[in-house]
């Protein structure tokens, strides 16, 4: 997946009556998904007790690739791994390493399992991120969950 990681306010999402929405039913066995292509999401983590990069509530936007299904294998542009999607296009599986934005030489390996919604606008997913220093140095280790939605 092609990532862009400016970090943005945190904004509450709730219903109009205060409580939690819904979220739709994702994954395989919801009919086929539709294309991401170029959809822009944004991204709220949540840190696993015993992970260490302090991204708790963080947000960032994270952009569709270009074509999707990806190619099998294909990480996007500017990064190594892959990223391959299931046949009905509701999960997809990836172990990619990108550069980070806005930390010059520095780099974040992803691995792990997104589930998409039928109509695309929303996902569940749990990572392991390895964010990397400049000098390949490990900087720090987190395993979250992360819940995206369409901007």
């Amino acid at each position: 997946m092609t990532r862009a990681l400016p970090l943005v306010l945190l904004l509450a999402c709730s219903g109009s009556d205060g409580s939690a929405p819904t979220a739709p039913h994702v994954g395989s066995g919801a009919g086929t998904c539709a294309d991401r292509t170029g959809s822009t999401y944004l991204a709220t983590v949540h840190e696993h007790p015993g992970s260490f990069c302090g991204l708790e509530g963080k947000q960032f936007v994270v952009q569709a690739p270009s074509t999707h299904p990806p190619p099998a294998g294909d990480a996007g542009p500017q990064c190594t791994g892959s990223a391959d999607a299931t046949p009905d296009n509701c999960e997809v599986t990836y172990n990619t390493t990108c550069p980070s934005q806005g930390v010059q030489g520095a780099a974040i390996k992803e691995e792990g399992h997104s589930k998409w919604s039928v109509d695309g606008s929303y996902a569940t997913a749990i990572e392991t991120l390895i964010l990397f220093n400049a000098d390949g140095s490990t900087a720090c280790t987190s395993t979250v969950d992360l819940t995206l939605h369409r901007q």
